[in-house]
């Protein structure tokens, strides 16, 4: 993880050690109020859906990745791994000057 770096992690583990639940992430244990919150905050952003705008083209990105519209309501909407991947992808070697973002849909 570097000093750009929002969220990057690639495996979670949920665990009881003495009946406390352990959430681990990458290795590092997080226990039972930190893990509660982390499994709640990584179930949530897991079940949001997510539209991608494009601050190159500045629009929205289509369903299924096949183009661009003005129109916010012919969004796609993606769920955040998908949207969390298009980024990761658009913006590789550009987050001082990011191509994407990912915007929560309400």
């Amino acid at each position: 993880m570097n000093d750009k770096t929002i969220v990057e992690f690639q495996k979670l583990d949920l665990q009881v050690e003495d009946g406390e639940m352990i959430a681990k992430i990458d290795g590092q244990g997080y226990k039972s109020v930190e893990a509660k919150d982390i499994l709640e905050w990584f179930i949530k952003m897991n079940e949001s859906e997510w539209r991608i705008w494009s601050i190159e083209h500045g629009m929205w990105w289509k369903e299924n990745r096949s183009g661009y519209t003005h129109e916010k309501d012919k969004a796609g909407k993606y769920n955040y791994k998908e949207a969390l991947e298009i980024i990761e992808i658009a913006n590789v070697n550009n987050f001082d000057t990011p191509n994407e973002s990912m915007i929560k849909v309400n």
